[in-house]
């Protein structure tokens, strides 16, 4: 996070950049799934979850394997 924003004074920025990657490496998987036509109800909620809060996503998708 701290190279995304260009430095340590930087850092919300670079959360900011960091949330717009993951969002996108997760609309672009989802778009992959579905040009082989695999029917995915829904998304693991980890995963869909580091799309929208990258610092806490990971804790999100622990959560949720352990629940499993």
């Amino acid at each position: 996070m701290v190279l995304l924003g260009g430095g340590v004074e930087n850092l919300a920025a670079g959360v900011e950049r960091l949330k717009e990657l993951r969002g996108r490496q997760y609309e672009n998987y989802l778009a992959h799934l579905a040009s082989i036509n695999f029917d995915r109800p829904a998304a693991h909620p980890g995963l869909a979850a580091l799309a929208e809060d990258p610092l806490e996503g990971g804790t999100v998708a622990v959560r949720a394997v352990a629940r499993n």
